[in-house]
Order: structure tokens, then C-alpha cells, then sequence
């Protein structure tokens, strides 16, 4: 039954995003700009035959459609090509072609393609489970902007060492960082080896993946605590990149950070920071 329902919800997602990126073009040009061969056009035809939006539903020309643009070049005809066999809709179901037409997609750069094949090996279905390779499926179609894959990726922990130095003011510090991330979301604090103690909380997106790097933005809140006043609170926004060597993560940031107050009279209001680190994720 798990297996079952999986299944179901792979097959219905997938549609979902299919249908998602249908575009209202009127039926006739879609048609016209299919038959001149290409592949966009066909997958974006045959989605709207198959959900039937404002036409009869017709899922055997749907399943032609999606052929052609997957034969043509087109990765999200590949999808939902594979949705077809994967169901038996006008096609005899055959699970084995289904993996096949996904590995296609994926390869091909469609998230859905990876997030479903993710599913298969996850639940076991029509491939021995494995749920090693579905986590890195589910990654792949995360990178590619399939969100709801991220959310199937675990938590991951990473350990990083980083030294920041202020350009203005010309000060550095070493720091200690812990970062705990699901999908493209994470969390980091980062204590200061230095004095007056600094500790930072902060959130970080990593929106996508260029290769080894990915790119992030983030917000934070600083505190620095002097020895002989109130804690200070700042407010800082920063942008970088984290590039990823399997378990081997290197970064660098730039950051602008202001403190809200000022309780001694040597303590900067405004920084612009520059960082370098190295850490390890588990």
C-alpha cells in the first residue's frame, strides 16, 4: 500500500508541474508550432489534452504527443511520457520503460524526471529500493527547482571554520560555525574566537547550483557581548557561495552589518566584511 500510494502521489505531482508550466497559447498555434518541430510546444499540447484543460481530454493523442517531444529533444516530454507508461494511460503500463524515460528527463535537466526516478528508488517501485541513490536523485531535482524534492533531502550538518576581516576598519576574527540545512533552506550560528565575544544567528537560501557552487543569500542577527556595557545587536544581510567537494565544502562571503546600538565608545557601527572558510558536512 505504501508503495501504492507513493506511486500515486509521484504520478500526481508530476502532472501537477506539467500542467504548471502549460502556457495558454490558443490550440492551433501550439499545434502549428509543434508540427515545425518543437518539443516545448508538443509537451506543453499533449499536458493540455491530458488535464483537459479547456478540451476534451484525450490521453492516447496526449501519449503521442509526449513521444514526439521526448524523441525531439524535449526532456519534459520525457516526463510525461514516463507518467503514461508508469500508469498505463492509453500505453500498457510498463514500469521498466517508465524508469527509463525518467532517467532520459533527468539527464535531460527536467527536475520532475529526477524527483520521480527519486520516488521509485525510494519506495521500490519497479527498481530495487535504494534509498542512497534516491536521496541523490531527490538532490539533483532539488538543484534543478523541484522544491518539493528538497524537502525530501535529510537534515546535514556541516562544521566550518571561517575568518571574516572588515574593510573598513581593517579588523579580522576567526570564527566557528555550525550549519544545519534541509533542501534549500538552512540555519548557522557562528561564535567568534575573540573579544568582546560575538555570536551570530543566521538564515540562509541557496536558490540554486552552478557545478561545485551554490550560490546563497542570507540575514542575521549578531550580538557582542563587552565587558563593560550592554550587549550590542546588529543586523547584517550577506551574499555568497558555498562550493561543495562531496563531504568538502569551501566559501566566501561578503557582508554588510550594522549594529543597532553602540555601548562603547571603540565599538563600529557599520561593517563590510569579507569571509573565507572551509568546513566538512555529515
Amino acid at each position: 500500500m505504501e508503495g501504492t500510494a507513493i506511486h500515486a502521489l509521484a504520478a500526481a505531482s508530476g502532472l501537477a508541474v506539467l500542467i504548471a508550466s502549460a502556457t495558454p497559447e490558443p490550440i492551433q498555434q501550439l499545434e502549428a508550432t509543434c508540427e515545425a518541430g518543437q518539443p516545448a510546444a508538443c509537451s506543453r499540447l499533449a499536458t493540455i489534452l491530458r488535464s483537459g484543460l479547456g478540451v476534451p481530454v484525450d490521453e492516447c493523442r496526449a501519449a503521442a504527443l509526449f513521444e514526439r517531444a521526448c524523441t525531439g529533444g524535449g526532456a519534459e516530454g520525457c516526463v510525461g511520457l514516463a507518467l503514461m507508461y508508469e500508469n498505463g494511460l492509453c500505453v500498457e503500463q510498463d514500469g521498466v520503460r517508465a524508469v527509463a524515460l525518467y532517467e532520459k528527463a533527468c539527464t535531460g535537466g527536467a527536475g520532475m524526471g529526477c524527483k520521480s526516478l527519486g520516488d521509485l528508488y525510494e519506495a521500490g517501485t519497479d527498481v530495487p529500493r535504494n534509498p542512497a541513490r534516491a536521496l541523490e536523485y531527490h538532490r539533483k531535482a532539488c538543484e534543478l527547482g523541484v522544491f518539493a524534492a528538497c524537502n525530501q533531502i535529510p537534515f546535514q550538518v556541516q562544521v566550518s571554520l571561517r575568518g571574516e576581516a572588515d574593510v573598513v576598519w581593517g579588523a579580522a576574527s576567526g570564527a566557528l560555525a555550525v550549519e544545519l540545512s534541509k533542501g534549500i533552506f538552512s540555519g548557522v550560528g557562528t561564535a567568534f574566537v575573540k573579544l568582546p565575544l560575538a555570536v551570530r544567528l543566521e538564515g540562509r537560501v541557496y536558490p540554486l547550483q552552478l557545478g561545485v557552487a551554490r550560490p546563497y543569500a542570507s540575514v542575521a542577527t549578531t550580538l557582542q557581548f563587552p565587558s563593560t556595557a550592554l550587549a550590542a545587536f546588529g543586523a547584517r544581510v550577506a551574499a555568497g557561495s558555498d562550493f561543495q567537494f562531496g563531504h568538502v565544502h569551501l566559501f566566501a562571503d561578503v557582508a554588510y552589518e550594522h549594529y543597532l546600538n553602540t555601548p562603547v565608545t571603540d565599538f563600529a557601527t557599520d561593517y563590510l566584511l569579507l569571509a573565507l572558510g572551509a568546513g566538512w558536512s555529515f
